[in-house]
């Protein structure tokens, strides 16, 4: 009798045991990122929070590009993506990704200088030479373009425009160097050098950074990823990390003033 309850023991625990190995998802996150290992660290707070989860695995792979990140997306290569709002409506679009939360809930972008510069106005930028992100950049091109408009200002007066990349901290140091007059970036990142630079503009509020996934992904899975960006909170040690400053809830609807401001600008429409 003891062999039998001993072996129905075991069963029941092999059952379990497989049962509980189904029910994990492995999942890899795609995001933009200098290498592998500088989006392991930037994102490392947050991946343990996700693998925290008993039902899901997480692996992050890092892409060098908004571009290209999207096309892994579209491709399947990963399953969940942290994408640009400029480039999620274009996603949305081509193939009909659909947004899960944005990073850090609404953002805003800041046009700055150095504390000793002259400049005192956007409008003072004709004929200056301006650092952006990228093209297809929703904080450090498509805003930075809407509070120069608001002064007059149209990126063919500049005496140069450099794009610098997704590193933020990059168009930093371009004008800390003297290398460019202005530049513009986020508030978080603003602040992290507010002792030696000045904000001559801000932009209104606007989604953050979406997670997304394809249009045919689980609908009870992406509620779950949801629910787990929402409860991550990052400690004091982790602020310099990507979501140290939560994640919000989102729809499409959100978009749709990214999506005027693209065709208004970009002269590109997004449905």
């Amino acid at each position: 009798m003891t062999n039998v309850r001993q072996l129905l023991s075991l069963l029941l625990f092999v059952c379990a045991a497989a049962s509980l190995a189904a029910a994990e998802n492995k999942l890899t996150l795609g995001v933009t990122d200098a290498s592998q290992a500088l989006a392991e660290k930037d994102f490392a707070a947050l991946l343990v929070h996700m693998n925290a989860a008993p039902d899901l695995k997480v692996a992050i792979r890092a892409y060098p590009t908004y571009d290209a990140l999207a096309d892994a997306l579209r491709e399947k290569k990963v399953d969940v993506a942290v994408l640009g709002a400029v480039k999620y409506v274009e996603a949305h679009d081509s193939f009909g990704a659909v947004p899960l939360v944005s990073e850090g809930g609404k953002v805003t972008t800041v046009i700055f200088v150095r504390k000793d510069s002259p400049i005192t106005s956007p409008a003072q930028l004709k004929g200056k030479k301006v650092a952006f992100g990228y093209e297809d950049s929703t904080s450090t091109y498509l805003m930075p373009l809407l509070l120069l408009s608001k002064y007059h200002v149209a990126v063919q007066e500049l005496a140069k425009s450099g794009f610098l990349g997704s590193q933020q901290d990059k168009i930093i140091d371009a004008v800390l160097s003297g290398e460019y007059d202005a530049g513009a970036v986020v508030a978080p990142v603003f602040d992290r050098y507010a002792d030696k630079i000045r904000a001559l503009e801000r932009s209104e509020p606007f989604p953050g950074g979406p997670v997304v996934v394809n249009r045919d992904f689980d609908v009870a899975l992406a509620q779950r990823i949801s629910q787990l960006f929402v409860a991550f909170k990052a400690t004091d040690a982790q602020r310099n990390q990507r979501f140290a400053h939560g994640a919000t809830l989102i729809t499409d609807t959100d978009f749709n003033k990214i999506r005027f401001l693209c065709k208004v600008l970009f002269h590109k429409t997004y449905h």
